[in-house]
């Protein structure tokens, strides 16, 4: 996934849209003994040493796996220093403009979560449980690089309601705020008032 326009060819019948062809017994486009790497679009980075990823393009960018332990962590417009261990902490541009001049924006932030009861025997599920899903608070210092300076934190609860306000400073164009602590929610809403 991390290689755009990887083509197969069959019995003489080219692969028309790829940009790197692979022979049979060609060597791996992927260098395992790095044990990280970048998309040929840069918009894609894993590294399984460190267990963790990140996402980043103009309108969605993501921080994913173990990010306390390797925190503070950035893509091109978000900067995460997490406390919790493990988490996936998402930004989108709820318009079609980029995350740094949008005025609607959605952060996620989830980690553990299980329905309620649930059971598990050696990292299987042996009971689902049932609702309510019972999920672990993130907490973590978030920045935002926008041109926004009036840009309101709205944590909101699964059924979309507004929960209350988050605490924010804006100052040399980056948006800051903490989750978890004030009002903690899997979703924040961030708009102009």
């Amino acid at each position: 996934p991390e290689h755009t326009r990887v083509g197969s060819e069959y019995e003489s019948v080219p692969a028309r849209t790829a940009r790197t062809h692979l022979a049979y017994n060609d060597p791996p486009l992927l260098d395992a003994a790095k044990k990280e790497v970048t998309s040929d679009t840069g918009e894609l980075y894993r590294n399984w040493r460190r267990e963790y990823g990140r996402i980043d393009t103009p309108r969605s960018q993501v921080l994913y796996g173990f990010l306390g332990r390797n925190s503070p962590l950035k893509t091109t417009d978000l900067t995460v220093d997490a406390r919790s261990e493990f988490a996936v902490i998402a930004l989108s541009s709820l318009t079609g403009d980029t995350i740094t001049a949008s005025d609607n924006l959605l952060l996620s932030a989830i980690g553990r979560a299980r329905n309620t009861g649930e059971r598990r025997e050696h990292d299987q599920v042996v009971d689902i449980g049932v609702c309510p899903i019972l999920a672990e608070v993130i907490e973590a210092e978030v920045s935002i690089r926008t041109d926004r300076p009036n840009l309101k934190i709205w944590s909101i609860s699964a059924e979309g309601f507004y929960v209350g306000q988050v605490p924010a400073t804006y100052a040399d164009g980056v948006l800051t705020f903490r989750i978890g602590a004030s009002f903690p929610s899997i979703y924040y809403l961030i708009r102009t008032e």
